[in-house]
């Protein structure tokens, strides 16, 4: 087996998928449905590759393992199927879809049936989507351009992914906080205590294709017009050490006064003249167009130049989302 669908009608003989299950069939049907909510659909995330499409060369197209839930029928794929696109007429491109499509009145081979197709659209249009219940229900996984070589290219997933209880699928890039425990740079489910390997330490290193940021030691910034995505900057600390420049002079006029040695003498800053402190004369000094210079050197109490800046904090872990390996 290699793509199935449920439930449809009992049929004998058997049309399409509609036959009596197995006990193995209902196992791995509530096994996929276990996380998902009724009457919501699309890729169940987690179920083996969830139907990833690739081109491994012209008019070629292979769909990867996985399981999706279409307007309430079930369907998986437990190994690749390769499909082969027309090319596009001669001078011209086609832009198609590979989608599944849910068919109840497709007639014999169909009727019945989950499966992935491709739908051809034009030149300038992807094809429109049947959905009409009870009849035919497609919804698109990939789309796709292909040239009259059988080249494809802009393969891009259109997929949408069904609203499960436990599963919502994550952006690959997508950082979350934890507080939890780690195994290496992978954080551990609390109920499996296993690591799950989805998720890594934000540190830098690039796994499966996505570069994780390095924030260990950091804050966290939203960017804008003032920091741009994927700026760092800051300091845990500021340094507070400095200098003062006191150095000056001070211009003294022409004096002269008779002026005791022996005694002191003193600069009024006000007027810049000498002031005698105290005793008699007994000599003269002549102090005309002479400068002073004063010492520059302030002191003080020596403290911690480098003082911290950081507010009240709490550390967690930043996880980024990097899919499955």
């Amino acid at each position: 087996m290699t793509i199935f669908s449920a439930p449809w009608p009992e049929t004998d003989p058997q049309v399409g998928d509609g036959r009596e299950y197995t006990a193995a069939d209902w196992d791995l049907l509530w096994e996929i449905l276990h996380a998902c909510k009724p009457d919501h659909q699309g890729v169940v995330w987690g179920v083996w590759n969830n139907l990833e499409v690739t081109s491994p060369g012209a008019n070629q197209l292979s769909v990867n393992t996985g399981a999706a839930l279409v307007k309430g029928h079930v369907v998986w794929n437990d190994a690749a199927i390769n499909l082969a696109p027309a090319s596009a007429p001669e001078g011209e491109t086609r832009k198609d879809y590979v989608l599944l499509r849910c068919d109840w009145t497709g007639g014999v081979g169909t009727q019945y049936t989950v499966r992935v197709v491709i739908k051809q659209g034009t030149a300038g249009a992807l094809p429109s989507l049947q959905q009409d219940d009870d009849v035919c229900w497609e919804i698109p996984l990939y789309s796709y351009v292909i040239n009259d070589a059988g080249a494809i290219s802009s393969l891009i997933s259109v997929r949408k992914y069904a609203d499960t209880g436990r599963y919502n699928r994550p952006l690959k890039g997508q950082i979350i906080m934890w507080s939890g425990s780690m195994s290496g740079h992978y954080p551990v489910d609390p109920e499996t205590g296993a690591a799950d390997k989805r998720w890594h330490t934000c540190n830098g290193d690039t796994h499966n294709g996505v570069a994780t940021p390095n924030l260990l030691d950091r804050f966290i910034v939203a960017a804008g017009s003032s920091y741009g995505l994927g700026g760092t900057g800051g300091a845990a600390t500021i340094d507070l050490s400095h200098t003062h420049d006191m150095s000056h002079v001070h211009d003294l006029p022409a004096k002269t006064g008779d002026i005791d040695s022996a005694y002191g003498i003193a600069v009024d800053v006000g007027t810049e003249e000498l002031v005698l402190t105290a005793g008699t004369p007994s000599h003269l000094h002549d102090l005309g167009g002479q400068t002073y210079a004063g010492d520059p050197t302030i002191t003080g109490e020596e403290g911690e130049p480098s003082q911290s800046i950081l507010p009240p904090y709490y550390a967690l872990i930043f996880l980024c989302f990097i899919g499955d390996a």
